[in-house]
């Protein structure tokens, strides 16, 4: 039976999880503060973090810290766009794939997400999304069966303050577009933080 490639409305985040030790680079020594824009949630700011503002450019490798709010809690979380990959989809011969998929680019994108606290979050997910030359932001494709160009699972259970998880996820550019950033998209009204793509 073939393996299916499916469109996620939300980025599912992997199951690896990491220790402090390998955590990305501790945020700058800063007082609390509360949210910097009216468009996300307010937070109580954990102490010595800092939100990284709405529509700031980062370098892949840098880290963000955003308030990251579900249907009961509000967290902070620092997320860290590491890498970015151009596969081919030769890597999906396996996958039964739609004639617009096959005609796409998939790219596959490393993010590192921890809960810097202070709630815990019931799901771990993140709403990460790619950008394109066409103007559309569209979120992560999700994979039903194994792959090994990219691998990220379902995390089950509570995303604990300190918790940190490893994922991979797969963006399909459509044809005869280019992908520009992956957004980290705390609301639908705020300007995301980007990584662009070079």
């Amino acid at each position: 039976m073939s393996l299916l490639l499916l469109l996620a409305v939300v980025v599912v985040l992997g199951v690896t999880a990491c220790s402090d030790d390998e955590a990305e680079t501790s945020p700058p020594a800063t007082p609390s503060v509360t949210s910097p824009s009216a468009d996300v949630p307010r937070v109580n700011v954990p102490k010595g973090i800092t939100l990284t503002e709405t529509g700031t450019m980062l370098k892949v490798g840098e880290p963000a810290w955003a308030a990251y709010a579900d249907a009961k809690q509000v967290s902070v979380l620092r997320v860290t766009v590491s890498k970015v990959v151009k596969g081919s989809t030769r890597d999906f011969r396996t996958f039964e794939l739609s004639a617009k998929q096959r005609a796409s680019t998939p790219f596959y994108v490393s993010a590192t997400v921890r809960n810097e606290g202070p709630r815990p979050l019931p799901q771990a997910a993140v709403p990460l999304y790619g950008f394109d030359s066409t103007d559309t932001a569209f979120p992560a494709n999700a994979l039903i069966g194994s792959f090994e160009r990219c691998t990220a699972a379902p995390l089950a259970g509570r995303f604990e303050p300190g918790d940190a998880v490893r994922t991979c996820l797969v963006y399909l550019v459509p044809p005869k577009a280019t992908l520009e950033t992956i957004q980290l998209r705390v609301t639908r009204d705020a300007e995301p933080i980007s990584w662009p793509v070079r």
